[in-house]
């Protein structure tokens, strides 16, 4: 396969741009197999990007889900802290449990 130099292309593309482009493709040999096992790597690229972001779906929405339990337990805790603050002196020893209870399932939701 001969090798052109910057200087010789420009040349012929001055003298004729047609004769150039037919040069280069007479002159270009194309290895099939190199291009099969390309496209055959591309295809499992596709499939594993397919996978990867099915996975990254599932994680996400996991992700989201214990998001959402979180923050309703957090308001949840919140109106509890609201209430035990308007009543100091009212709150029961039942109410205390509870709260703590309910901050105790919210360390391990984010654990």
């Amino acid at each position: 396969m001969e090798i052109l130099t910057r200087a010789e292309i420009d040349q012929l593309k001055k003298e004729d741009l047609t004769w150039v482009t037919g040069y280069l493709k007479e002159k270009t040999v194309f290895d099939a197999d190199a291009i099969q096992k390309k496209w055959e790597r591309m295809i499992l690229t596709c499939d594993e990007l397919e996978t990867e972001n099915e996975w990254l779906k599932k994680t996400n929405k996991a992700v989201d889900d214990m998001y959402q339990k979180q923050h309703a337990l957090n308001r949840e805790l919140m109106q509890i802290l609201r209430r035990v603050l308007d009543t100091k002196d009212n709150i029961t020893y039942e109410e205390i449990m509870m709260f703590l209870d309910k901050a105790e399932k919210a360390k391990k939701v984010m654990k």
